[in-house]
């Protein structure tokens, strides 16, 4: 009976050891997850950042245009218009906005 005992004693502290040992392991593991998702959202930031910096700057042109034009819209000026709006939707469509 001692020696069952015993066993039990040495077998339930290795368990506990184990247990222990992957609690450790997790807590690294969890702490290394939000590292990375950390890490993940600040480069999702910076590339939404640089989209917007290059949509602005390939729109600016258009914008420009539509800024000092006449501001009626009529027969005389529909074809510059259209020609403006084709442009700018060419310009959505190359930096990957769906339109369709």
């Amino acid at each position: 009976m001692a020696d069952k005992l015993k066993r039990l004693t040495e077998q339930n502290s290795k368990l506990e050891k184990e247990l222990s040992e992957a609690r450790t392991e997790n807590a690294e593991l969890r702490e290394r997850l939000e590292q990375a998702f950390k890490m993940n959202e600040l480069g999702g930031n910076a590339e939404l950042e640089t989209l917007r910096k290059n949509l602005g700057d390939a729109l600016s042109a258009e914008y420009h245009d539509f800024t000092s034009s006449d501001k009626t819209f009529n027969k005389d000026n529909f074809e510059a218009n259209y020609a403006g709006l084709v442009r700018i939707f060419k310009i959505l469509k190359r930096f990957g906005f769906a339109l369709e």
